[in-house]
């Protein structure tokens, strides 16, 4: 369901924003045609106050200009309104 919110958010489909998630390891949840990766964390209700990512996520996002962490809150219906926020790494290389 986030993905499809994401796509929603970026105005793009399925051949633009491709879905990872079924390759353990990758470090991202999906992949756009400009070789952009999105790690994506859902949450039914308001974002929590931390997010953690997995060594993984945390790899990909130190070595890739080009990796946005992406949190969609208010998933569940009746818990408010749905609400997509990004925020994309820089590494120092």
């Amino acid at each position: 369901m986030a993905l499809g919110v994401v796509r929603k958010a970026l105005a793009t489909d399925d051949v633009w924003l491709r879905d990872l998630r079924a390759q353990r390891g990758i470090g991202a949840d999906a992949l756009d045609a400009l070789t952009r990766f999105y790690e994506l964390k859902a949450y039914k209700d308001a974002e929590p106050d931390r997010v953690l990512l997995t060594p993984a996520e945390f790899q990909r996002a130190a070595e890739n200009d080009g990796f946005f962490l992406v949190t969609v809150c208010g998933l569940e219906a009746g818990t408010g309104p749905v609400s997509v926020a990004s925020s994309r790494s820089r590494s120092n290389n």
